[in-house]
C-alpha cells in the first residue's frame, strides 16, 4: 500500500475531486497533530520547523524538500524511501545505514527467549481437543465449535517469546483451510507471542523455529518453499527499505497461496487469533480463552 501511495494519494485525490486545499491541510496535517498530541509544529511561533516543500498545488505536486526541526532532507517526492531515514538523507527507499541507525537497531533488537520445539511439543490436551477455535474470512471474530470432527481443522500454536523455559500451547483451529504447509509469525496481538498455524507437526514446528532463528519474523512454507520477512526488530518491523520489505511480503502471499489457504488476508487473520478480547475463542500463551464467559476452557 505504501508504495502506491500514503497521506500524499489521499491529498491528490481530494485535489482531484474539487475540495480547497486549506481544508485538505486541516485534515491531513493539522488534525492528527491535535488529535494525538504529536510532537510536530503546525507553524506557529516557538513551533519546531517540521514541514514540507511542494513543486506546486496542483494533483500532481511532488515533494522537493522535507523540513523537521529545520534539518532539511531531499525527496524524491514517493513514499517508497523509508522515514526513518530522513535523518541521513536517503530518501530512494534504500535501506538506512547511519551510524545512528545502527546504534538505534542495536538497542531495539528483538527479545526471544522461546527455544525451538520438536514435534512432540505440538500435542493438543485432551482436555480442550473438541473446542475449536472457528475463524471466518474478512472477519476477526471467530466461533466456538465444541466436537470431536477435526475435519479440515489445522493445530495452531501460541508461544510466548519472552519468558525462557515457557511451552507452546496448542489448538485447533477451522478455516484456514491449509492443505500442506504452515505459518508463523511474531505478529500476534496484542502480546505478539510467536503465533503459528500448520497442516502437520512437522512443517509447524518448521516454521516456528525459523521464526525463533530470526529472532522475530513471519516464515510461511507448503512443504516445498519457504519465504519469510526477518523482522529483528521488537519481531515488529524491518530496519530495511519499504520498496524491500513489500518484495519480500509478496513472496509470502505468493506461497501461502500454494498452501490452499483460502483467506483474503492470512497473516493478518493469524495475527488476531490470540487477542483474547475479541469473541468468541482465541488462543493465548496460557491456552484456550473464552471471551465470552470470560475464562480459559479447561474441559
Amino acid at each position: 500500500d505504501l508504495l502506491e501511495g500514503h497521506i500524499d494519494r489521499l491529498v491528490r485525490r481530494a485535489l482531484t475531486d474539487g475540495y480547497q486545499w486549506m481544508d485538505i491541510l486541516q485534515a491531513a496535517c493539522v488534525n492528527p497533530v491535535r488529535h494525538y498530541h504529536l510532537p510536530i509544529g503546525l507553524l506557529q511561533q516557538g513551533d519546531p520547523a517540521d514541514f514540507i516543500c511542494l513543486s506546486d498545488l496542483t494533483p500532481a505536486f511532488k515533494v522537493m524538500e522535507t523540513m523537521i526541526a529545520a534539518a532539511s532532507s531531499s525527496d524524491s517526492g514517493d513514499s517508497s524511501g523509508s522515514s526513518n531515514c530522513e535523518s541521513s538523507g536517503s530518501s530512494s527507499g534504500e535501506s538506512c545505514d547511519s551510524e545512528e541507525m545502527r546504534r538505534m537497531y542495536k538497542k531495539m533488537v528483538s527479545k526471544m527467549a522461546a527455544k525451538p520445539i520438536t514435534e512432540a511439543d505440538l500435542h493438543v490436551p485432551e482436555a480442550i481437543a473438541n473446542h475449536i477455535i472457528v475463524a471466518e474470512d474478512g472477519s476477526l471474530l471467530t466461533g466456538h465449535e465444541i466436537s470431536n470432527d477435526h475435519t479440515d481443522c489445522q493445530k495452531i500454536v501460541c508461544y510466548n517469546r519472552y519468558t525462557p523455559g515457557a511451552r507452546p500451547a496448542v489448538a485447533y483451529i477451522r478455516g484456514f483451510h491449509l492443505q500442506q504447509g504452515a505459518i508463523a509469525q511474531t505478529i500476534a496481538h496484542d502480546c505478539h507471542n510467536i503465533v503459528g498455524i500448520g497442516s502437520n507437526d512437522k512443517l509447524l514446528a518448521e516454521v516456528i523455529n525459523r521464526v525463533i532463528e530470526l529472532k522475530g519474523g513471519m516464515v510461511v512454507t507448503d512443504g516445498h518453499e519457504t519465504a519469510e520477512l526477518p523482522l529483528p526488530i521488537s519481531g515488529l518491523l524491518s530496519p530495511k527499505s519499504v520498496a524491500e520489505v513489500a518484495a519480500m511480503h509478496k513472496q509470502l502471499e505468493r506461497v501461502v497461496s500454494q498452501t490452499g489457504c483460502s483467506l483474503t488476508a492470512p497473516f493478518i487473520t493469524l495475527a488476531f487469533m490470540s487477542l483474547p478480547v475479541i469473541p468468541d475463542l482465541k488462543l493465548t500463551d496460557k491456552g484456550l480463552f473464552d471471551s465470552k464467559r470470560f475464562r480459559f476452557v479447561e474441559a
